[in-house]
């Protein structure tokens, strides 16, 4: 049997070939409609700009919600009267109250950008009851080591399944829900 020529075998096939690439680029194209792939901020193109930092009441132990994470030998809750959505940048906000196997307590003041699944460490509580303001920078959320409770908040509580920001009624359901 003589070997095909790559010329013919393309001739041949170049109409599949040319519906199987018109395939794709509508499939990517329906995706970046739909889901905001290749632009998250579709309304105008104006630089994101984050919100005003307003730190919260410290939290009040009725308001705590606590929420498993796995493989953490540690105990964490969200204070629900903290929970902030901002329309104008897109940020959550929330304190959060990380309690150690040794018993340390962290308080901490937390923004969540869904659509980027970033986040951010804004703030730590001191004893004297107020809050200090952190120089942190937003950085995408990996799903293990010490990352592993803010990829957990991010995926399971926090935001919805395609990036959309929930309201804080949907983001303490989460929390209460045993996953």
């Amino acid at each position: 049997m003589p070997p095909i020529a790559f010329g013919s075998f393309f001739r041949q096939h170049a109409r599949n070939l040319a519906m199987g690439v018109a395939l794709c680029l509508c499939t990517m194209f329906q995706a970046q409609a739909q889901f905001n792939v290749f632009k998250p901020n579709v309304e105008d193109d104006a630089p994101w700009q984050e919100g005003a930092l307003v730190f919260p009441s410290q939290p009040a132990e009725a308001d705590l919600v606590p929420f498993e994470v796995s493989a953490s030998p540690h105990r964490f809750a969200v204070d629900a009267r903290s929970i902030n959505l901002n329309p104008q940048d897109g940020v959550t906000r929330f304190a959060l109250i990380i309690t150690t196997s040794g018993g340390a307590v962290n308080l901490t003041y937390e923004g969540v950008r869904c659509v980027t699944r970033e986040h951010r460490t804004l703030g730590y509580g001191k004893k004297d009851q107020t809050w200090a303001a952190l120089k942190t920078t937003w950085r995408r959320v990996g799903e293990s080591g010490l990352q592993r409770h803010y990829a957990e908040l991010i995926r399971l509580h926090v935001c919805g399944e395609n990036g959309e920001t929930l309201s804080a009624r949907e983001i303490i359901a989460n929390l209460r829900r045993v996953r």
